[in-house]
């Protein structure tokens, strides 16, 4: 049933029949959209393209840690050096379609390009492995184990839906089914008679619908929600210092800026939300005419210094010379926030 325009009405006009059906079946459309998307139950984000738990992990003295608790990832544990095991909840996940985003952010990645891999083990856990170049740059292409922080984000297929009448609306509470018509009341002798829902009943499950949809939405539609990135640019090379922002989506003005060869500077016109993490996608560098600029491997890192501030590190393989070095590279980049 499509969403139907009602029109307006006037003082002392009766509502009728037609009319309340009609707001029943656009309640009823409107909850169906929500849950494509969304759990009926609480209001968390269910689709594929919504990370299931955003976090940043840190290392510090031998012990990996996050810096936030989620109740998605229930223990961190350091297995060796440079492979750190992510336990998680257990049926919140499944192992056949986990997909993490990771983002190597320790000071380490100012002066040396990290490699990570993850080996999804079952539904409950994700092993990490970080590499860091062992080589000077420009001088080699040896690789050794290490440890460093880093973000996650793990996405997966959408959870079992529950069924909008099985949600903790109240006792004895469940969505209007039976139709109004002529000549009933939609007070309670309707409900409790069992020929028409009483139209509290209506109002009830639209107060509940507006609940659970701002659960990680705020009061504007906007997502307010860890888990759904808030911030993106595209960032590309222009000339020596000179790096162009080519698209935006962001509540606040983001500037680009070289700082040296393989650094740039990401600054915010306004502070992000605590609990910040960064994903980057590396693409090759148009405008940088520097031999292998566009066909070698380049491996990107950001570091998050502030609310308003994040830089990006830069590397590039010469398979050539098979070396590692600081360079210049178009990017891509999102922001989650708490």
């Amino acid at each position: 049933m499509p969403y139907s325009v009602l029109p307006a009405t006037a003082r002392r006009t009766p509502l009728g029949p037609n009319r309340l059906n009609t707001m029943l079946g656009n309640l009823a459309w409107l909850r169906r959209g929500f849950a494509k998307a969304h759990l009926a139950s609480t209001g968390e984000h269910n689709a594929m393209e919504v990370s299931r738990v955003c976090r940043k992990v840190n290392y510090s003295a031998g012990t990996y840690s996050l810096a936030d608790a989620s109740t998605d990832i229930t223990a961190l544990t350091k297995v060796a050096t440079g492979h750190c095991r992510l336990t998680l909840a257990a049926g919140r996940f499944t192992a056949a379609d986990i997909r993490p985003q990771i983002n190597i952010n320790g000071t380490g990645i100012e002066t040396k390009p990290y490699l990570v891999r993850f080996e999804v083990t079952s539904a409950t856990q994700v092993e990490v492995y970080i590499s860091q170049l062992s080589s000077a740059l420009g001088a080699g292409n040896t690789w050794a184990a290490a440890d460093e922080s880093f973000d996650i984000a793990l996405h997966s297929q959408p959870l079992t839906a529950t069924n909008w009448d099985a949600c903790p609306f109240g006792t004895g509470r469940r969505f209007p089914t039976d139709s109004w018509a002529r000549g009933q009341t939609v007070g309670a002798p309707g409900y409790f008679s069992g020929v028409v829902q009483d139209y509290n009943e209506m109002l009830w499950c639209q107060a509940n619908w507006r609940k659970r949809f701002l659960a990680e939405h705020d009061s504007t539609g906007n997502h307010n929600t860890r888990q759904v990135a808030r911030h993106f640019v595209q960032g590309r090379f222009r000339t020596a210092g000179t790096y162009d922002k080519i698209q935006q989506l962001s509540s606040t003005t983001i500037t680009l800026a070289e700082a040296a060869v393989g650094q740039v500077t990401v600054t915010f016109s306004a502070a992000l939300v605590a609990g910040i993490s960064c994903f980057l996608a590396p693409d090759w560098t148009r405008q940088d005419s520097s031999a292998g600029s566009s066909g070698n491997l380049t491996i990107m890192h950001a570091k998050v210094d502030s609310t308003t501030q994040t830089t990006v590190w830069m590397y590039r393989y010469d398979r050539t010379t098979d070396t590692w070095d600081r360079a210049r590279a178009d990017f891509w980049a999102v922001w989650h926030g708490g």
